[in-house]
């Protein structure tokens, strides 16, 4: 940030945290909208935080006559005054702008690779200017540099005014203009840093050229002028910060053009731009609504999951297990990718188990499908054969279709692949489709699903989110969620939900290596499983219902009997019964 004239960087900014290289704390509240336009193809990023809409035809802003100007700037920034209800690249503009317009130029082969424009609040400028004057007849003048009023504040004869924005001001070599002349009953000071810059005057009465006078009007525009150039490299920076990727991208798209599928686009931010990025390769171009990854990018993709996975491991991180896609069937609001289970074994075997050999990443687990439980039998069946079966450590489900039930697909996984795994990857209980207020029946729904995946052999069981915000988020499309804990953002305290309680008789007592053992029970009333390890049984009893039940227990000679209360969960450890 700007610090008594001192301009501090981050030593690694992305886009977002760019906020943090700032004007004296403000200046990003007055930045309004950023326009990216690739000349290649790709989609421009339009980012408007005052409710504008950008022109998002490439073509069409081309014919404006400022893009055409910004090239011929060479790289150079142009800034224009953009009145609400106006504007070159908007198609709406919600508010007063000075909008920045810049080449995105590639020195080394010398072509044009984008354009970019972007739009500062022109409340921030009359600011500035109006802290450099005493009183309404002193004024401050900014021009583009073709004569245009960016900002004016204060008094200003109106002949001086046609002076300063006229041809004979405007035309004249910037270095070789009068810094300080006389005008009428006024002194004019000036200055223009490069032929692309804004011009920035300052008009102050004469009161007989009184040298105080002079000095008094000097000073302040110093500070202006000193504010406006350190502004300017901080709208640099944010730009190539922007543009850095996006150049590269460009540069990896070319080469792809040409046949050359060994590029690799290194992302650094976490913005929209890096998204392109990632999601370039997919059909519908852009991470979310579907789409299918194009066959030509299989290998490049390939090769991305294990950089992925290769940087978590240089983290610290111990990476295990892997699964393809998250919901290969589904077109969702949020990131997705859809694949047949034909396609998923191409990409599988000619791909991604290939380059996890070359990297030296085939102690990884891979898992297939990764979706709900109902469908998971046949696409095992279509995927696993006597070339894919060393490749695949078992099969990734969730619970989201039906009652949760469908525990017969998990069977028959376990009947025919007894060597494959079943991990539960994902479940969370939904606000959308259950309710956000029975705590109580919605922990009966994970127990329910995790008794009956447990007993028709689940070796793994995730839960999506340990911890939520008091109303199931942050989440950015809206699909909030329950959770173990809830954080209360505005007492502060951290909730328990129903949902942890019930999770804690299985993490508490089933423990590793356990192996499952068979049960029978004389009512479906009452749901158990039961474990056994070292020469102690575990087991889980619910009772779902609302009347108490009773349950014998019986082991060989062995049996005791005992209450199920309401709307419950119990757990019991034997260890004396032979």
């Amino acid at each position: 940030m700007f610090t008594s004239g001192l301009l501090i960087i981050p030593q690694k900014i992305q886009w977002g945290n760019y906020v943090k290289a700032f004007v004296d704390g403000h200046f990003l509240l007055y930045l309004k909208t950023i326009a990216i336009y690739p000349e290649n193809g790709i989609r421009p990023y339009l980012r408007c935080m005052d409710g504008s809409t950008y022109i998002n035809d490439l073509d069409v802003v081309r014919s404006t006559d400022i893009y055409g100007e910004t090239l011929a700037s060479k790289n150079g920034m142009v800034w224009k005054s953009v009145p609400k209800g106006n504007g070159d690249t908007y198609l709406t503009n919600r508010s007063d702008k000075i909008v920045l317009y810049r080449e995105i130029f590639d020195l080394t082969q010398k072509k044009t690779l984008g354009y970019i424009a972007i739009g500062v609040s022109q409340e921030y400028f009359q600011n500035l200017c109006q802290n450099i004057t005493k009183n309404e007849k002193e004024s401050v003048l900014i021009l583009d540099k073709n004569g245009g009023e960016l900002v004016k504040t204060g008094t200003l004869p109106e002949k001086l005014e046609d002076y300063l924005t006229g041809e004979d001001f405007i035309q004249q070599n910037y270095k070789e203009r009068e810094k300080h002349f006389t005008y009428g009953d006024h002194e004019v000071i000036c200055t223009q840093t490069d032929k692309n810059s804004s011009i920035v005057c300052k008009v102050v009465p004469a009161y007989g050229l009184q040298m105080q006078v002079l000095d008094i009007a000097y000073m302040p525009l110093i500070l202006l002028i000193g504010m406006l150039i350190g502004l300017m490299p901080l709208l640099m920076i944010i730009s190539n910060l922007m543009t850095k990727p996006l150049r590269r991208l460009c540069e990896a798209i070319n080469e792809f053009s040409t046949g050359d599928f060994e590029q690799q686009v290194e992302v650094m931010t976490h913005d929209e731009v890096g998204e392109v990025a990632e999601c370039f390769n997919k059909t519908t171009g852009e991470r979310n609504h579907g789409g299918k990854l194009k066959p030509e990018y299989r290998k490049r993709w390939a090769e991305y999951i294990c950089r992925y996975i290769e940087e978590y491991r240089n983290r610290g991180y111990h990476v295990t297990k892997l699964t393809m896609q998250n919901e290969p069937k589904a077109v969702q609001t949020w990131d997705s990718c859809i694949y047949t289970a034909e396609e998923q074994k191409e990409f599988l075997r000619d791909y991604l188990w290939p380059s996890l050999k070359a990297h030296g990443l085939d102690d990884i687990g891979i898992y297939l499908w990764d979706h709900n439980k109902e469908r998971v039998f046949e696409w095992a069946e279509t995927i696993i054969d006597t070339e894919t079966t060393s490749m695949i450590r078992g099969m990734a489900f969730h619970w989201y279709s039906g009652d949760h039930y469908h525990f017969e697909a998990l069977r028959m996984i376990r009947e025919k692949y007894p060597d494959k795994q079943l991990l539960l990857s994902e479940a969370c209980i939904e606000y959308s489709k259950f309710s956000a207020d029975d705590y109580l029946n919605n922990a009966q729904k994970y127990a329910h699903d995790m008794m009956g995946n447990l007993n028709e052999g689940m070796n793994t069981f995730l839960a999506w989110n340990l911890i939520l915000n008091e109303e199931g988020g942050p989440n950015h499309v809206g699909n909030f969620c329950d959770a173990p804990y809830l954080f209360d953002r505005d007492s502060k305290e951290l909730k328990e939900s129903n949902i942890l309680g019930y999770l804690w008789h299985f993490t508490h007592f089933l423990e590793p290596g356990a192996v499952r053992i068979g049960v029978s029970r004389y009512t479906d009333k009452l749901e158990v499983t039961a474990f056994e390890k070292d020469d102690k049984i575990t087991f889980v009893i619910l009772n779902r219902t609302d009347e108490e039940l009773t349950a014998h227990i019986r082991l060989g000679e062995y049996c005791t009997e005992i209450t199920v209360q309401p709307k419950s969960i119990g757990s019991g450890v034997m260890t004396e019964w032979k």
